[in-house]
């Protein structure tokens, strides 16, 4: 047996650890519709929120929810289809969003690919890449702090809810929260414009 066989089974003992743990974790009444996530060398049980904000104010329009292990990179379509953009609407995304599948899905429901560009294995941004990536984090910083305001403001990492459609429904309420205290922080400053 070669060092790379030993070290294979090793790994392979190591990921059957893994699951085996997790297997233990999840309980008879824990949620069935959620599912694991490793993120950063953490696991994470639960759901994601992909959601979309409009560019000026960072006004949420609309919230997709989806378990957890789930690819961001399937999900653009259904948050652009909600949101119910214009034609000819810049969709800014993340890295997470990066494929030529959802450029594709953007282009055919005529809404301009704003999606930052995410570096592979052994083939780096080229400096124009780097430099869209830039101008477009200029922007959709929107969308982190929405989400970061949730965070704090609602708690909105913890799923309260067992089941999608419930924990959906508290996506759907937090941003409903949040759209009324961005409108009458908008409303307060636009009072003192006119004063």
């Amino acid at each position: 047996m070669t060092v790379k066989r030993k070290n294979a089974v090793k790994q392979d003992a190591k990921e059957e650890a893994v699951q085996q743990q997790l297997i233990k974790i999840t309980q008879p009444s824990a949620d069935t519709e959620a599912a694991w996530l490793k993120k950063a060398g953490k696991l994470h049980y639960g759901y994601k929120k992909h959601l979309c904000t409009d560019e000026a104010e960072g006004m949420i329009t609309a919230i997709v929810t989806t378990a957890a292990n789930e690819s961001d990179m399937r999900h653009i379509a259904d948050v652009v289809d909600k949101s119910k953009l214009k034609k000819g609407a810049r969709v800014k995304a993340d890295k997470g969003y990066a494929s030529a599948a959802n450029r594709q899905a953007l282009k055919n429901k005529g809404s301009k690919d704003n999606i930052m560009h995410k570096a592979v294995k052994n083939k780096p941004l080229s400096v124009w890449q780097a430099k869209f990536n830039q101008i477009i984090s200029r922007t959709r910083y929107k969308a982190e702090r929405t989400i970061g305001s949730m965070k704090r403001w609602f708690r909105a990492a913890t799923a309260r809810y067992l089941g999608l459609a419930k924990t959906h429904t508290q996506h759907l309420m937090e941003a409903i929260a949040y759209n009324f205290v961005q409108v009458t922080g908008i409303v307060a400053k636009n009072a003192l414009r006119i004063n």
